[in-house]
């Protein structure tokens, strides 16, 4: 093993051979490119531009954008993905049983699913939590199917059904 000091008044160079480890006793910049071809290891975090790395937790000072080339995978083997804003939860995806659920946290907050439609951002369709669930669509609803109710079917407007048309107000049977 040996340490060769060079020194100039400009700069200190330190160069080791034949060491497994370089033991640092004061606070230490780098300039240049740190080139580290096993693991680093920091036990007190990491912090890189605007991003902390400590323990199992990411922290930004600004937006966080993950951008893949490939895919992006979430994987959560207790099976929940939960969304916070400022500590607090909003929301989840679960795979309960094996179902998916998308879940609001909050109490009486409704499910809102948005688009743009020519140019315009419009609300397509509206879970409301504080009605058991009720669904407001925007502009309708089209089936190919039969389209069945447990209870009664409010209709505000016209109502045609296999061609007949009704008006507001009249039952048919």
């Amino acid at each position: 093993t040996g340490v060769e000091i060079l020194t100039s008044n400009f700069a200190t160079q330190i160069a080791l051979f034949d060491t497994s480890q370089v033991l640092l006793k004061e606070n230490t910049s780098i300039t240049g490119t740190l080139g580290v071809s096993g693991v680093v290891t920091a036990n007190a975090g990491v912090v890189v531009d605007e991003m902390t790395i400590d323990g199992d937790t990411i922290t930004a000072t600004d937006d966080f954008i993950i951008d893949a080339v490939g895919d992006i995978t979430l994987d959560a083997d207790a099976g929940t993905i939960k969304f916070k804003d400022g500590g607090t939860d909003i929301g989840f995806f679960n795979a309960g049983s094996s179902n998916f659920i998308m879940q609001s946290s909050i109490s009486d907050k409704d499910i809102i699913f948005k688009g743009t439609d020519g140019g315009s951002v419009i609300t397509a369709l509206t879970l409301d939590m504080s009605a058991a669930g009720e669904a407001q669509f925007n502009a309708g609803i089209t089936s190919p199917g039969t389209v069945t109710s447990s209870g009664t079917l409010a209709v505000t407007g016209n109502l045609t059904v296999d061609g007949a048309s009704g008006s507001s107000g009249q039952v048919l049977t």
